[in-house]
């Protein structure tokens, strides 16, 4: 099958393969706590500000309510 030579090739080949494919991982995973961070952090930030705009649109919705209400009573 192979020469002694063509083994040895194949296997340097494959010693740096895996060599490049741990350091692809290990720097993966050194970036994943901080992503997963900026992600929850950005979640939470835009959770809030969805909360606020649904409670600016109550507000505008029951106050233009209220205005009405009188309105129809002046009338």
């Amino acid at each position: 099958m192979f020469t002694t030579n063509e083994e040895a090739i194949v296997a340097l080949l494959l010693k740096e393969k895996s060599t490049n494919l741990n350091i692809s991982t290990e720097t993966t995973f050194k970036n994943t706590p901080f992503n997963n961070l900026n992600f929850a952090l950005e979640s939470a930030s835009f959770q809030k500000l969805n909360i606020l705009s649904k409670k600016g649109s109550y507000a505008l919705a029951h106050a233009n309510t209220r205005v009405q209400s009188v309105l129809r009573l002046l009338s």
